[in-house]
C-alpha cells in the first residue's frame, strides 16, 4: 500500500469516525457514499490479497516469512470494518424511530344502583353504594416506525397494561379481541398495532396508500385532545375505536377537489375463529383446524367501513371534517356456551334442551360525522362535534329451546325454555316441576332486540371543548369539558377505548371534566372526573340482545402521571 493511499484512506477513517462518534454534540461531518464504497472495495482488495497469500504459503518452503503479513492485512480490515459497521448501523437507525410511553395512573369509582334479575328489568335487593379506592394501574408502550423507503413505512405498537400487583385477570367481556392489548391483564407485552403504508400512484394524480396488517383503529377521535397528542386514529371513536386487523386503501384527491389534504379511505375487517377454543381452561370448540368448523362457535364476523374526510379552508384550516360509513352485513350469532348455566343447551347428548343458532342476526349500519377544529382563531380553544346514527335490519336470534317430545310429551311442538315452566304447569302440573329450572333461561337474543324480528335505531352525540391556558411560566395548561349521550339502541364499538367506563359505549349520559398540567415536553399530569347515568345496560354484551332499563350512577377520579419518550 502506498504512503499517498494509506493516508487518504486513513483521513477517510478518521472524517467517519469524528461523523459517528455518539459522544459529539453534532453529526455535520459524514463519510459520504463515495467514501464509503472507497473503503468497502479496499477491504475486498486486502481480502483478495490474503486468499493469494495463503495459496503461496502452502507452497512457500519457508511459510512463516509470510504470516506477518498476512495478519497485517487481517488488522488493516478489522480497523476498515468497524468503521463500516458503525456507518451502516448509523444507515438503519436513520429510518428508524423507537419511542416509548409509560403511564401510572390512580383511580377512585363511585357506584350507585341495583343489581337486576337476568335479563330482565327487576331489581334484586336494596339499591346498592359501592366505591373503589385508589387503583393504581401501570401502562407501558413501545412505538416503532420504519420509513423503509419513499413508497414503505412500518408502524407498530406493542402494550402493557397491568393494575399494580394484581394476580387477577379480568374476564369476558371485558377482555375480548377487540381489546387485548388496551385492557389490564398480565405482564405480557401485547400487539396493539402493527402495519405496512404502500404509498403509489396507479393514476396521474391520484396517489393512494394500502394499508394492511393490525391496523391504528384505536384511540379514535377526539381522545387526541384528552390525552394531549396528535391524532393517533384514522377514525373517529363514536363510529370504530377496536383493535382492527384487515386491509385498507386511502386515495388522495387534493388534484380533484379544492379542499386542504381531502381523503377516501375504505376499511375491511374480519374476525376468524381458527382453531379450538378455550375460555377460563374450559373447552368451548371441538375445532381442529380451518378445514373442520364448529357449528355452535361464533361465525366469521365482517365490518366494512369508508370514510371521506377533509381540512376546512382558511381561516378554519386547522379543521377537521369526517364523515364514516360503517356496515356490518351479517351479524353472527353469540357462542354463550362459557356460561355454565347454559352448557345444557349445548349438550348434544342432551336431546330435551337445544340451542336454535340462526345464521344471522342481522344486519346493521352507522352513519357518524365528526369535526374537530384545533386552536380557533389563535385563541387557544379546541373544540368538537360528533353525532352518529344506527340502524340494524333483524334476520333471527339465537334461541334456547325445550323439546317436549324428547321428554315423552308427545304431540308438543318445541317451546322458548322459559316460557315452558308456566306452559306445562297448567297442563301437566307434575311434570313441570321437573323443569321449573328453566325459568332462568335467557330470551331470545338478536341484533338489540329479543325476538329476532325488530328493527332497531339509535342516535349517539359526543361533543366537548378545550382551552389552553396562555400561562407560559405554567407550561401553558389546559382544561376541557365532554358530554356525550346515546339512546337505547346505541352500539358504539368502542372496546378498544383507554377509558376504563367505555364512555362512547354507554346508552345514557356522561359529562367529563378534566385538567392538564404538562411538566415537561415528555411529562405531564391530568386531573379528570366523569359522571355517567347509566339509563340502559349493555345487553348481552357487543350488539346481541335487548337493552334493560338500569338505575346506575358511576363516578370516576382520576389522577395520571404519562411520560413520553
Amino acid at each position: 500500500m502506498t504512503t499517498s493511499l494509506k493516508c487518504c484512506l486513513f483521513f477517510i477513517i478518521i472524517t467517519a469516525c469524528f461523523s459517528i462518534c455518539p459522544v459529539r454534540a453534532s453529526y455535520d461531518q459524514k463519510m459520504t457514499q463515495e467514501d464509503y464504497e472507497i473503503v468497502r472495495d479496499k477491504i475486498y482488495e486486502l481480502k483478495q490479497r490474503i486468499q493469494r497469500l495463503e495459496k503461496r504459503k502452502r507452497k512457500a518452503s519457508n511459510p512463516d516469512n509470510l504470516v506477518h503479513e498476512i495478519n497485517s492485512l487481517n488488522e488493516e480490515i478489522e480497523e476498515y470494518s468497524v468503521i463500516l459497521d458503525g456507518v451502516e448501523k448509523k444507515s438503519i437507525l436513520d429510518i428508524i424511530n423507537l419511542g416509548a410511553e409509560l403511564r401510572t395512573q390512580f383511580d377512585w369509582f363511585d357506584f350507585k344502583g341495583h343489581d337486576y334479575e337476568p335479563y330482565t328489568e327487576n331489581p334484586i335487593g336494596d339499591k346498592l353504594h359501592e366505591r373503589v379506592r385508589l387503583l393504581p394501574t401501570n401502562r407501558l408502550r413501545l412505538n416503532l416506525r420504519a420509513f423503509l423507503n419513499k413508497k414503505i413505512k412500518f408502524s407498530s405498537r406493542i402494550n402493557m397494561v397491568r393494575h399494580w400487583a394484581d394476580d387477577d385477570f379480568p374476564i369476558y367481556p371485558e377482555i375480548n379481541f377487540l381489546n387485548a392489548a388496551r385492557k389490564p391483564s398480565n405482564l405480557d407485552l401485547k400487539v396493539e398495532r402493527a402495519y405496512i403504508d404502500f404509498f403509489f400512484e396507479p393514476v396521474e394524480n391520484l396517489p393512494m396508500a394500502l394499508t394492511f396488517g393490525r391496523t391504528p383503529t384505536t384511540d379514535g377521535l377526539p381522545t387526541d385532545l384528552k390525552e394531549n397528542t396528535s391524532r393517533k386514529s384514522t377514525y373517529p371513536g363514536l363510529a370504530y375505536d377496536c383493535e382492527t386487523d384487515g386491509i385498507a386503501l386511502s386515495i388522495l384527491l387534493d388534484k380533484f377537489l379544492p379542499l386542504k389534504n381531502p381523503a377516501l379511505r375504505t376499511l375491511w375487517i374480519r374476525r376468524l375463529d381458527d382453531n379450538a377454543q378455550y375460555f377460563l381452561d374450559q373447552k368451548l370448540s371441538d375445532k381442529f383446524g380451518l378445514y373442520r368448523d364448529d357449528e355452535d362457535t361464533m361465525g366469521n364476523l365482517n365490518i366494512y367501513i369508508s370514510q371521506f374526510e377533509t381540512y376546512l379552508p382558511d381561516p378554519l384550516n386547522n379543521t377537521l371534517l369526517m364523515l364514516n360509513y360503517l356496515w356490518i352485513p351479517k351479524a353472527p350469532s353469540s357462542d354463550l356456551r362459557y356460561i355454565p348455566e347454559l352448557g345444557d343447551f349445548y349438550d348434544k347428548n342432551n336431546s330435551i334442551l337445544y340451542a336454535d343458532v340462526p345464521y344471522s342476526e342481522g344486519a346493521l349500519t352507522k352513519i357518524t360525522f365528526f369535526i374537530e377544529s384545533k386552536d380557533l382563531f389563535n385563541t387557544g380553544l379546541d373544540w368538537f362535534f360528533d353525532i352518529s346514527f344506527l340502524n340494524t335490519k333483524a334476520k333471527g336470534a339465537l334461541r334456547f329451546m325445550f323439546n317436549p317430545q324428547a321428554a315423552g310429551l308427545n304431540g308438543e311442538e318445541p317451546i322458548l325454555a322459559r316460557l315452558a315452566y308456566d306452559y306445562y304447569s297448567k297442563i301437566n302440573p307434575n311434570f313441570a316441576k321437573n323443569i321449573e329450572d328453566l325459568k332462568s333461561a335467557p330470551p331470545p337474543i338478536g341484533l338489540l332486540n329479543s325476538d329476532g324480528t325488530s328493527d332497531r335505531s339509535a342516535q349517539a352525540i359526543h361533543l366537548g371543548f378545550r382551552y389552553t391556558l396562555p400561562l407560559p411560566k405554567l407550561n401553558k395548561p389546559s382544561f376541557g369539558i365532554e358530554y356525550n349521550y346515546a339512546s337505547k339502541y346505541w352500539f358504539g364499538i368502542n372496546a378498544g377505548s383507554a377509558d376504563f367506563l367505555h364512555k362512547r359505549d354507554i346508552r345514557g349520559s356522561v359529562w367529563d371534566f378534566y385538567y392538564i398540567q404538562p411538566i415537561t415536553k415528555n411529562f405531564m399530569t391530568r386531573i379528570s372526573s366523569v359522571w355517567v347515568d347509566y339509563e340502559y345496560d349493555d345487553g348481552m354484551s357487543f350488539y346481541h340482545g335487548e337493552p334493560q332499563a338500569i338505575d346506575h350512577k358511576v363516578s370516576q377520579f382520576s389522577i395520571v402521571l404519562d411520560a413520553r419518550f
